[in-house]
């Protein structure tokens, strides 16, 4: 006992000793800090519930970062794909109102120029000069000419279908003469017979062969020359043949005419008793084509005007007095002019 005694005694005048001695006052609150701070569990959410600050701890408070690391099953932190998915920060969603539109722009459409339009200034009627007068004297055939015209008109607008048709099958098979006549084969009898050759050309050129070097190409039509003589006033003099040529050898003429390509509707008209086969031949220019002209577009329409104002041009050219021509023209005109001012109005269509 008295050693034990003196030996606490020694160790206490001498110092504390190492094993013996208590902890000192700031460790004991750290340790009696620890065991008192709440366990925080691994599902909570840190916006809920925030560990509190260590009061008079020596270090420094953790503040919670706003970014969450997550965890990827299958990859380590320490890899680049971890990395990536634990810095990526988290994406802040905001009402789908208040978001931004950015929708993409379609192509800017440049302005066309509106499509130009037509004016065409188109008189009502068909303008009809006064009918020249056909001199009895210049009749082809010689045994024709003291007979009176409207008995003549007569005679060849009932024979006309017949001379017509009997015309329908001639055709030049030779020149003779140095292009002056050229014999004509044809199968019909009587006033059928052709007594001309209309070397039929465009008026204001020659003619040729090739078309070039500012010459058409023409044809040949042949034809009855008392006809035309009697319902044209305006045509060249036509030869009588010579006594050395052939009987089937006719004298070529050449006919200038502003629209070549017309004639046969005219030589048509001329031994026509009516009018209704020129009318239909104006109005439906194909045989397959039987459209009124209100079914008609606006272009043909217009092609059609077109034709009928070049057939005028022949019939004024030739000095034609037929009244059954002029008949038709008018009607057709009128027709095709009427509907084009029914469709948009006003003088000018």
């Amino acid at each position: 006992m008295i050693s034990m005694m003196e030996t606490m005694q020694l160790d206490t005048e001498n110092g504390p000793s190492p094993h013996l001695s208590r902890p000192s006052k700031p460790h004991r609150d750290r340790d009696r800090e620890l065991k008192t701070r709440p366990r925080f569990s691994k599902h909570s959410s840190s916006s809920t519930s925030t560990p509190p600050s260590r009061p008079n701890s020596p270090y420094p408070s953790r503040t919670p970062s706003p970014y969450k690391r997550r965890s990827v099953r299958g990859v380590g932190v320490g890899s680049p794909a971890g990395a990536a998915q634990s810095t990526t920060p988290r994406s802040r969603s905001i009402p789908w109102s208040q978001a931004p539109l950015s929708l993409a722009r379609p192509p800017a459409v440049p302005k066309l120029p509106p499509p130009p339009t037509l004016s065409l200034i188109l008189p009502a009627r068909l303008p009809r000069q006064p009918l020249p007068r056909v001199d009895p004297q210049r009749m082809a055939d010689p045994a024709l000419r003291g007979i009176p015209l409207p008995y003549l008109a007569e005679l060849f607008k009932l024979k006309g279908v017949d001379v017509i048709r009997s015309l329908r099958g001639a055709r030049v098979s030779r020149i003779v003469e140095g292009g002056l006549e050229a014999e004509v084969e044809w199968s019909g009898e009587g006033l059928g017979e052709p007594t001309v050759v209309w070397a039929v050309h465009q008026a204001g050129k020659g003619i040729g062969k090739e078309g070039k070097e500012g010459k058409e190409k023409g044809y040949l039509l042949p034809a009855h020359a008392s006809l035309y003589t009697l319902f044209c006033a305006f045509l060249p003099p036509i030869p009588t043949p010579t006594t050395t040529s052939p009987s089937s050898s006719v004298p070529i003429v050449p006919l200038p005419l502003p629209s070549p390509a017309t004639l046969p509707l005219l030589h048509m008209a001329l031994h026509a008793p009516s009018p209704a086969p020129l009318l239909k031949a104006l109005l439906h220019p194909s045989a397959a084509d039987t459209r009124p002209p209100g079914e008609l577009a606006a272009q043909e329409i217009v092609d059609r005007l077109k034709r009928v104002h070049a057939l005028w041009g022949n019939v004024v050219a030739m000095g034609c007095v037929d009244e059954g021509v002029w008949r038709a023209m008018e009607m057709a005109w009128g027709a095709l002019v009427g509907e084009l001012r029914g469709r948009y109005g006003g003088g000018r269509t």
